[in-house]
């Protein structure tokens, strides 16, 4: 092995233990004090060690939860009590419309005052894909299809995507209204926006409907727009469907999503671990100037400007 391959793997091994979901999430954990009737929803890539944290924090103070579910895309995991259930990933599909039934299965089973931890990480968006009441699956899809041919920036893309997902925009933290929510994230985005990842299920929605008129015309999108998905904007600025939850709303009141773990974490790993040969002299972030940790990027700009702010660079979106 060769002393650059040597680092190599030592820093890529310091920046993935830094990374860790299950160790995060446990220390997020550490001291939070639960009522009679905890629950677990986990939805993400790390969805299953971040369900084992929460069931390590339980079982360390004599708890059992109530009940919960996992959403994921391994097969075959275990996460005993809960309930698994395997979606689709990169692309929606029967899956995922099970796994997001799953997701309400429990949410009605849960009583104002209970506890329900909630664990969001990078993927739930195409996990538990499931189309809002108005919108049809082949709409939702057809959106999703036609945004990714246009080539829309991924701000746009997730934009209009949340505005039509059953768990998209705030509308998991709606239904459990009443309930005592704790959600913790692992952000795959930069920035760690939480609206911005999984859909932002328990983030209020920057966007308001207007803003997606903008941003339509503004980027030419409303060719690759299906009709039906169209129809419902139109119904949602004459106030015949609901606005999306924005941040502040009463809808959200008690809960305030927090983000445990990004890829800064991942780079302060990376800084940490000094390598152990000396072939090469200097540390990684000076030789390479790719170990800075992102800067959050600003809150979005007022709806009136807002189309005219969003970044032009192009990729694939965050599911």
């Amino acid at each position: 092995m060769t002393a650059t391959r040597q680092i190599a793997e030592q820093l890529f091994a310091a920046a993935v233990r830094s990374a860790d979901p299950r160790a995060a999430t446990r220390a997020a954990l550490e001291g939070i004090t639960l009522g009679a009737r905890p629950w677990i929803i986990a939805a993400g890539k790390a969805a299953v060690p971040m369900a084992h944290a929460a069931l390590d924090t339980l079982a360390a103070a004599t708890r059992t939860p109530e009940g919960g579910v996992v959403v994921t895309a391994s097969r075959d995991e275990a996460v005993d009590p809960l309930l698994v259930v395997t979606g689709d990933h990169p692309v929606p599909g029967p899956g995922s419309l099970a796994a997001a039934d799953a997701v309400g299965d429990v949410v009605r089973l849960i009583q104002p005052g209970d506890d329900v931890i909630v664990l969001i990480s990078g993927g739930a968006s195409s996990l538990m894909a499931a189309p809002t009441e108005g919108i049809s699956v082949d709409g939702m899809l057809e959106l999703f299809q036609g945004l990714h041919r246009a080539g829309a920036p991924i701000e746009v893309m997730n934009a209009f995507r949340k505005r039509v997902m059953r768990w998209g925009a705030g509308r998991l933290a709606v239904a459990l209204q009443g309930a005592q929510v704790t959600a913790l994230i692992a952000s795959d985005v930069i920035g760690d926006d939480p609206s911005a990842i999984a859909s932002g299920p328990c983030s209020g929605d920057h966007w308001h409907v207007a803003d997606l008129v903008e941003l339509a015309q503004a980027q030419r999108l409303w060719p690759h727009i299906p009709d039906e998905v169209r129809q419902y904007i139109d119904r949602t600025l004459l106030g015949e469907v609901a606005e999306t939850p924005k941040p502040g709303s009463a809808l959200l009141h008690g809960v305030t999503p927090r983000i445990i773990l990004g890829n800064g974490d991942a780079l302060a790993g990376w800084r940490r671990k000094p390598p152990r040969s000396g072939s090469m002299r200097g540390s990684p972030r000076r030789r390479s100037g790719v170990g800075r940790v992102p800067r959050a990027r600003p809150s979005p700009a007022p709806r009136s400007r807002r189309a005219a702010t969003v970044g032009r660079a192009r990729g694939r979106p965050h599911l």
